[in-house]
């Protein structure tokens, strides 16, 4: 046995009797030879670049595919809209088709020739020979006073008591800035009583007592529209009366111009005393008609908010919801409030003109198409009651507003700023 080859028995551990040589190991090798693994072409990684108008260009382009599908999911949501609208008009045509065909089975059977025809039919034969009621006429069909008349009632209410509340804190802003220079007032129901002929009127005194009253339901509507309304922690209850009360501050400011100027009382003294020209007060009025415009617009949103449910508001039903939240109530409201104030409502006028001026207000919150609810609490159908606690407060305040204020309320109030100093 060669050196080497013993070198290898005991590099493996075999016995020294065993025979192993050279070839044995070659041989060993090309039996346990390893399979060569046959390497796939791999794609090339894009390098990250650092140029920014590469980047500009990827990502433009995975916005630009992103617009598309939203697009595209969009278009697909509108056809299943649409798709589901037509069978539910479908619904409705078919119910139309059976009621008239048991209306036509029953006369028959009873054999008697009635002229009557079917409800709808001629409700749309109404709409086409008087087109400007067609909205009423659409309200009466679908039963809405019927459905909503808690709506309505609340709302009224609401609208009514906000008034007051207003109205009060309105004239004893006056009466607290006229007892600032010793003029006593009288408070009535439907306008504030100065003694004209009083020597202790000035020019000055005169625009700062006229003008205190519209400048603090300027600061009241501003804060309950803007801040107040947007508070979490109050209701679609709470908030319709937040609402109507910062609703009629504003017109307490704005209304009360245009119709001071107009019939040349309450806020029309700070005009008249400040001889403005004629120019100057159409210029005057414009503005103020603007601001109740703009108001009205922006408050859409906030009615639509004053819901409970999201069924209520959304896009088929929402100019119904409006017309029961806000019209209805402003003009049932107001209505009740001239009947109240007779037999002095165009005697003094001032007041009375203001119930109208609302309209600015109101009509143009039909117009905001895009408006959106800001919160809504609750996204089923949830029954709707009266509330018990605005019955009971709008009788409260009514009979203390009519009968309380009937033979007027005379306020002596006298303030006095001087003080004495006592050595000790």
């Amino acid at each position: 046995m060669n050196i080497i080859d013993k070198i290898i028995n005991r590099l493996h551990g075999s016995k020294a009797n065993s025979k192993f040589t050279i070839q044995d190991l070659h041989e060993k090798e090309k039996t346990n030879e390893p399979i060569k693994k046959i390497k796939k072409r791999r794609r090339k990684k894009h390098k990250k670049t650092t140029n920014a108008f590469d980047l500009f260009l990827r990502n433009w382009s995975k916005r630009r595919q992103e617009r598309i599908e939203k697009k595209r999911k969009e278009k697909v949501k509108k056809r299943i809209r649409a798709r589901h609208r037509r069978e539910r008009l479908d619904r409705g045509k078919r119910k139309e088709l059976e009621n008239i065909e048991l209306k036509e089975s029953q006369t028959r059977k009873r054999k008697k020739k009635s002229r009557v025809f079917h409800t709808s039919q001629r409700l749309e034969k109404l709409k086409e020979e008087y087109k400007l009621f067609a909205i009423i006429l659409e309200i009466i069909e679908n039963n809405v006073l019927k459905r909503n008349y808690h709506y309505i009632f609340n709302s009224t209410l609401i609208f009514i008591i906000s008034y007051i509340i207003v109205y009060f804190i309105y004239q004893l802003t006056v009466i607290l800035n006229a007892s600032l220079f010793n003029i006593d007032s009288i408070l009535y129901y439907f306008t504030l009583d100065f003694d004209d002929f009083s020597p202790l009127w000035t020019r000055l005194n005169i625009i700062f007592i006229t003008f205190s009253g519209p400048f603090i339901s300027l600061v009241i509507g501003l804060f309950l529209f803007n801040y107040l309304f947007k508070l979490k922690r109050f209701k679609s209850l709470q908030k319709l009366f937040i609402l109507w009360m910062s609703l009629h501050a504003f017109n307490h400011f704005a209304g009360a111009l245009i119709f001071g100027i107009v019939t040349k009382d309450g806020f029309g003294y700070v005009v008249e005393w400040l001889f403005l020209g004629v120019i100057m007060k159409f210029i005057l009025i414009f503005i103020a008609l603007f601001i109740l415009i703009i108001i009205g617009y922006q408050s859409a949103s906030k009615f639509l908010s004053t819901s409970n449910s999201l069924d209520r508001v959304r896009t088929g039903v929402k100019k119904t919801f409006l017309f029961n939240q806000a019209f209805l109530p402003w003009l049932l409201g107001s209505l009740i409030l001239l009947i109240i104030r007779i037999p002095n409502n165009f005697n003094y006028p001032y007041e009375t003109f203001m119930f109208f001026s609302f309209a600015f207000i109101i009509i143009p919150v039909f117009f905001n198409d895009m408006a959106k609810p800001y919160r809504i609490y609750k996204k089923i159908r949830r029954k709707y009651s009266l509330n018990i606690g605005y019955i009971i407060l709008f009788l409260l305040l009514l009979t203390a507003f009519r009968i309380g204020l009937d033979n007027g309320l005379h306020f002596i109030i006298t303030i006095d700023f001087s003080f004495n100093i006592v050595p000790l």
